[in-house]
């Protein structure tokens, strides 16, 4: 492969990570389980293609793409995503009735069964409210830095500041 057909993949493999990126990020806003799964195992394997393609990029603009992109899964799961799901959790504990489940946790299993089944059929429109608030400030964050470096590699320029949060 020549350097120019070795910097023309690289590049394309950049912009198709920053979709996937995009798109893992914009799963995370969805309220079922299956989407966050999908979301977190896409997070997963861009995260280790962006990895194992690291040393390929060396000495290319590229390889800073690769190493913004690398850390941006990092802080999305080990910051963003937990933000995420205690956000959501907080506001759900806060601000729905789920004192009417926890009294029932300790007496019969079919009074607390009945007290979920209420509680989910009364609550379920502001789990979802508060579910999709939690997601918002990580999925803005994790947005901003996949357009931020799309941008960048379409107009063939390293990523400045590679350990930026921002």
């Amino acid at each position: 492969m020549t350097e120019i057909e070795k910097t023309a993949d690289l590049r394309k493999t950049c912009i198709i990570l920053y979709g996937v990126y995009a798109l893992s990020a914009m799963l995370q806003i969805s309220n079922d389980l299956t989407m966050l799964g999908l979301s977190i195992l896409t997070l997963a394997i861009a995260g280790h293609m962006s990895k194992s393609k690291k040393a390929e990029a060396q000495g290319t603009p590229y390889a800073s793409h690769l190493r913004w992109l690398y850390r941006t899964a990092w802080i999305a799961s080990c910051v963003a995503i937990p933000v995420n799901l205690g956000l959501s959790t907080w506001l759900i504990w806060a601000f729905t009735d789920i004192g009417s489940v926890m009294s029932k946790m300790n007496g019969d299993p079919m009074a607390l069964v009945t007290a979920m089944q209420s509680y989910f059929q009364h609550n379920m429109l502001k789990i979802e409210i508060f579910s999709s608030i939690g997601a918002a400030p990580p999925t803005v964050w994790w947005l901003h830095r996949c357009w931020r470096g799309y941008v960048l590699v379409k107009e063939d320029k390293p990523v400045e500041n590679v350990t930026s949060w921002l």
